[in-house]
């Protein structure tokens, strides 16, 4: 069965998703545990009956790299066994050298994130305030493998959908979630299956 792990700083809802699925048995899988790197997280609260962690930057290392360095060791020695780590609303960027420990012999990384926008577009935090500030017609929300850059790698899925008839950033955020946490658990199926190929910034289905 394949082992994954979960990171999140936030609320927990798509790690919740993620758990949930696999108990009702949409998902072949086990999850190892669920780390975030905030104490005060909303994931941390969840009773989604898995190991959890808070592992926290030391605040006592002034040097940011080392600083850096130190807080992925510590979260790397909870993966030692993973096969996929899920980033599900997990704020920090990953050094090459933590994205390193979990690449596949067939050449990409089996780090999975869910990005709130249509990538390439609105990178980075709040997405969907970005997307309503920007008063586009469309957002949506990307499934991708986690490369050395923000919120970049080869995609795995997309969905679209308009912001017509939302009156609110809420209601953006509300149909934006109930989106990523079934194209989550719909990428999953086949990712974790290893039912896919990468080529180049593309990834192509088998079957």
């Amino acid at each position: 069965m394949t082992k994954i792990a979960i990171l999140a700083s936030g609320r927990g809802s798509n790690a919740q998703a993620i758990v949930g699925a696999i108990k009702d048995g949409q998902l072949n899988a086990e999850v190892m545990c669920v780390i975030s790197d905030r104490p005060d997280a909303g994931v941390l609260k969840l009773d989604l009956g898995v190991p959890s962690h808070c592992v926290s930057p030391d605040s006592s290392i002034e040097d940011r790299h080392q600083r850096k360095a130190e807080h992925e060791e510590r979260i790397l020695a909870h993966l030692k066994g993973c096969d996929f780590v899920c980033l599900a609303g997990y704020m920090r960027l990953l050094s090459p050298k933590f994205i390193s420990a979990f690449d596949s012999e067939r050449g990409y990384s089996k780090i999975i994130n869910v990005h709130p926008s249509l990538l390439p577009e609105f990178k980075g935090k709040d997405a969907y305030a970005q997307a309503w500030g920007e008063g586009v017609h469309e957002t949506g929300v990307t499934l991708h493998l986690v490369d050395e850059e923000m919120d970049h790698g080869p995609i795995l899925a997309q969905e679209s959908f308009t912001l017509g008839g939302m009156d609110t950033l809420e209601d953006v955020e509300a149909f934006g979630l109930s989106i990523e946490h079934r194209l989550y658990v719909e990428t999953l199926q086949w990712v974790l299956a290893g039912d896919f190929e990468v080529k180049g910034s593309k990834v192509v289905r088998k079957s």
